[in-house]
């Protein structure tokens, strides 16, 4: 069974699914990365056909405060200048809603 069926399977039989870093991070992730040719549209392609989410939650915040989280910094993408140009990619793309595909998006702004 796929991850796409596995998902749509759980969800029919009512299963509530919380998803971490669900498509639109892995989208921000890969297109912050600046290769040619990995533009929005080609990172999102890897997702049509999942389903979409209900929600969409994004918490903003600062490199002190993600640096103070235990363990930041063993991953490769947990650096300050990358998770800068993370949020690079959420802010621009959230300007234009193209990765606005669910009913809501609640963002939480723990920056200040």
């Amino acid at each position: 069974m796929s991850c796409r069926e596995a998902l749509i399977s759980a969800l029919l039989l009512g299963t509530t699914l919380v998803v971490d870093r669900y498509a639109y991070s892995g989208v921000s992730y890969s297109a912050a990365k600046g290769v040619p040719g990995m533009d929005i549209e080609w990172c999102r392609n890897p997702d049509i056909g999942l389903p979409a989410p209900d929600l969409v939650v994004y918490l903003r915040v600062t490199n002190a405060v993600a640096a103070a989280r235990s363990g930041f910094g063993e991953e490769r993408y947990e650096k300050a200048e990358f998770q800068d140009k993370v949020r690079g990619v959420w802010r621009e793309r959230l300007a234009v809603c193209e990765l606005c595909i669910c009913s809501r998006l609640w963002m939480w702004d723990m920056t200040e």
